[in-house]
């Protein structure tokens, strides 16, 4: 069962809510589900809806030669992976996920406990950042079946992926993390250079299926619309 208190705000009623939900690959090929995320619906005291995606992460920060992480460092890549995260994939940048005929509106929301310590019985995922110099380049990625991931501190700066798109690593990857799959070596949208799982930063309707089906039910379940 979700841990609310761990992720809902004074005064915000939970409404439904479900525990790491399956990947897109765990629907598709109907695999072993593995934690990803939960969900959690929840109206706020405004009376608007808000769907929150939430995660539990553990973050091993790894020095360098000669690079090393003060504490500072870490508070500002932890500060940096939630507000940018939510930026470009919440509901800051769609202003509204869903509007009701009611006239209420469903905001998407991004939380995330982040913990430098084994402080949860289960995390959903497990990173490991490696402190680089400013420039440096090294190859983040994400390995889903384990739920972990590799990443650095250069992965908030921007890098140009082709000859109109640029794209910050930890963005990309992020989708990962959701479930979703590369699209630039393979498939219909190889094309899309603009798409944030291909080289850019654009977030298209197909990436926001690893939770739509999801909160299409509970309204219908719940009667709200």
């Amino acid at each position: 069962m979700v841990n609310t208190w761990e992720v809902l705000k004074h005064g915000e009623r939970l409404i439904a809510a479900i525990e790491t939900p399956p990947t897109v690959r765990d629907l598709s090929f109907n695999n072993r589900i593995t934690p990803a995320f939960d969900m959690l619906f929840v109206q706020s005291p405004n009376g608007n809806y808000i769907l929150i995606i939430y995660m539990r992460i553990k973050i091993i920060y790894t020095d360098r030669t000669n690079q090393y992480w003060t504490f500072i460092d870490k508070d500002t890549f932890e500060k940096n992976f939630r507000e940018k995260v939510n930026k470009k994939w919440g509901s800051s940048n769609i202003k509204t996920l869903y509007n009701l005929s009611s006239r209420k509106t469903i905001s998407l929301d991004f939380r995330f406990s982040l913990s430098r310590a084994s402080t949860f019985t289960y995390n959903h995922w497990t990173l490991n950042v490696v402190k680089l110099r400013k420039g440096e380049w090294a190859q983040s990625y994400v390995t889903s079946s384990l739920r972990t991931g590799d990443f650095d501190n250069n992965d908030f700066d921007y890098v140009k992926k082709s000859a109109r798109t640029y794209q910050r690593g930890i963005i990309h990857e992020f989708g990962h993390m959701l479930g979703l799959g590369d699209e630039y070596n393979l498939g219909v949208h190889i094309s899309d250079l603009e798409s944030v799982m291909n080289s850019g930063e654009t977030i298209r309707q197909r990436h926001r299926m690893v939770y739509m089906p999801w909160l299409e039910k509970t309204l219908r379940d719940k009667n709200i619309h």
